[in-house]
């Protein structure tokens, strides 16, 4: 046989293009001149395909790269999601997604495709149409229009509605999998604000945790005027759909925070349930903030990130990597955090509920399944992307088949023991700690992402894979 030197990927297709992915190549000394694409989103086949992963291999070894994240990109029929909306005059109706979707004035319609892993059905359909009250008084909006680009994320086109309510806007916003309502205060509306969805059909919205029942939120003035929430204030109203029915496919991330009232150490981080709840926002937290008190504290907040993992039965895993897209941090008067990743087991796959805040569900007492990101050393501005290279706890905790979970907490107070460390606090002092990331809601280019290296038994393959024209001898 002649002495063949291994080809570098020339195909721009092929090449390795992902940031995420780089990085995690580099990290192992692998060169990314060498590695290809091998395999696209497709439907859901246990350890072959999923609607989730993509997959490349480095031609110089038998290592393969699966990048997974948390929005489906393909639908049941296999064909690849197009975010956005289409006018015919009188009506909005979603392009190609995980569900259909119409709007007339202010009336939404969801159709779904497919058979969802929480018992909904093809063809089961919600209709709602939302109500605001400010003093029990309704306002009216404008008529509605589309932006041209998405003001969350730039990567979209024509996939978000906005109707005007003066005090007000909503946004209906598409991403893969999901659309959300999401009600934007820039300012203080000076009373009390009611939603009524007004939803008939086979299921309905998930509410935010301003929610009184099923089909209503009530905001109350004085959270409005609470500075730790900020503005624009924002609730929101999430449908997510799946494009198959296994209930391993499903994923969630988001945070679980307590935050009502000043309290004292043990309290916050020793509390059962969260005060508030966020699976459908676009960031999520790691925080601690105090109001100022000796000993109190208020928000203390800690999130999930979880991803469907679909590898072959016969694969090796050698190493992982979660990255988190930065947006935003916060040390006024520098406690010295950091964050990590930990274990978390949220009850619902597909939700985050109050009880997902407290001990048992982030395995307080665990080893952490990375080295911690420092306050200094988490990266908000490019190149964005603060990677977790997973320890073997952090691999193990990574199924061949089925849902891989993380906690993501504050390191240095809040998971460096079972009853965690309180940090040093005044009274004449308001501290923040925390870190932002973005989660899968913020979409496209945002999303977090797991890379797992991994192995299949050696099968020889002849050089004519790189080279056809040369024969065996």
């Amino acid at each position: 046989m002649p002495d063949i030197t291994i080809p570098k990927v020339t195909d721009p297709a092929k090449m390795v293009t992902d940031t995420v992915l780089l990085n995690h190549l580099s990290a192992q000394g692998v060169d990314n001149e060498y590695v290809e694409f091998a395999q696209d989103y497709a439907p859901f086949v246990k350890g072959v395909s999923s609607p989730y992963m993509k997959v490349y291999k480095d031609r110089l070894s038998d290592k393969k790269f699966a990048v997974f994240s948390g929005l489906p990109m393909v639908n049941a029929d296999g064909v690849m999601v197009e975010v956005g909306w289409n006018f015919d005059g009188t009506a909005y109706t979603s392009k190609v997604n995980q569900f259909q979707a119409e709007v007339k004035d202010k009336t939404i319609t969801i159709t779904l495709i497919n058979d969802q892993p929480d018992g909904r059905k093809s063809g089961d359909k919600l209709t709602y149409t939302p109500s605001l009250f400010l003093d029990g008084k309704e306002i009216i909006p404008s008529k509605s229009i589309l932006h041209a680009v998405d003001p969350i994320n730039e990567n979209y086109l024509g996939n978000v509605l906005e109707w005007d309510y003066g005090i007000c806007k909503r946004w209906l916003r598409l991403i893969e999998g999901k659309i959300l309502g999401t009600w934007r205060f820039a300012e203080n509306p000076k009373g009390e604000v009611r939603v009524k969805y007004n939803q008939v059909g086979d299921f309905k919205l998930n509410l935010s945790s301003f929610a009184i029942n099923e089909d209503e939120e009530l905001i109350k003035p004085e959270e409005f005027e609470n500075p730790h929430h900020g503005y624009p204030f924002t609730i929101g109203d999430t449908a997510t759909f799946n494009p198959d029915a296994h209930p391993e496919s499903t994923t969630v991330d988001g945070e679980a925070y307590v935050g009502v009232s000043d309290a004292l150490w043990a309290a916050k981080h020793d509390a059962a349930n969260a005060d508030f709840v966020t699976p459908s926002a676009v960031d999520t937290y790691a925080e601690i903030t105090a109001p100022g008190s000796t000993g109190y504290f208020f928000y203390l907040g800690r999130s999930y990130f979880l991803f469907s993992i679909s590898l072959p039965a016969s694969a090796t895993k050698t190493a992982a990597t979660l990255s988190l897209y930065g947006s935003a941090k916060g040390d006024t008067y520098p406690w010295g955090i950091a964050s990590n990743i930990y274990s978390g087991v949220p009850t619902d796959n597909n939700d985050i509920v109050v009880a997902d805040y407290n001990k048992a569900k982030f395995g307080y007492g665990a080893s952490a399944y990375s080295t911690a990101i420092t306050y200094a050393n988490w990266l908000i501005g490019s190149p964005f992307w603060n990677d977790f290279a997973l320890n073997a706890a952090g691999l193990a905790n990574i199924p061949l088949s089925g849902v891989a979970k993380f906690g993501w907490r504050e390191s240095v107070y809040d998971a460096v023991s079972d009853a965690g460390t309180a940090p040093a606090t005044s009274a004449s002092t308001q501290y923040a700690g925390y870190f932002a990331a973005y989660t899968a809601d913020k979409g496209a280019g945002y999303k977090p992402k797991l890379v797992v290296t991994y192995s299949e038994p050696y099968i020889y393959r002849s050089s004519r894979s790189y080279y056809p024209h040369i024969l065996a001898h």
